[in-house]
C-alpha cells in the first residue's frame, strides 16, 4: 500500500484530496453515512453488537476524512518549510 502512495507527488495527492473533499456528492455521502451510523448507535442498547458496529463505522468514516485532510495539510506544511518547493 505504501508503494502506491509513492506513485503520486505531494502536489498530486493534495490536488486529488481537495477534489474529493470539496466534491458535493462526497460531502453529502459522508454526512448521510455519519447521520445513519449515529442513528444506529442511538437506537440500540449501549454495548450491543449493533452499537459497537455503528461506532466502528463512524470511526472509519472519520479516519477517511482525516486521511484526505492530511494530504492537503502535508502539502501546505512542505511549502511553508521549503519556499522553493514546487
Amino acid at each position: 500500500m505504501s508503494e502506491k502512495r509513492n506513485e503520486f507527488s505531494l502536489d498530486e495527492r493534495a490536488a486529488e484530496a481537495k477534489f474529493i473533499v470539496n466534491n458535493p456528492i462526497f460531502q453529502e455521502s459522508v454526512g448521510y453515512l455519519r447521520e445513519r451510523y449515529v442513528e444506529g448507535m442511538m437506537s440500540t442498547k449501549v454495548g450491543s453488537p449493533e452499537s459497537v458496529e455503528a461506532h466502528a463505522k463512524i470511526k472509519v468514516l472519520e479516519e477517511l476524512v482525516v486521511e484526505l485532510g492530511s494530504a492537503i495539510v502535508d502539502q501546505k506544511m512542505t511549502k511553508q518549510r521549503r519556499p522553493n518547493y514546487g
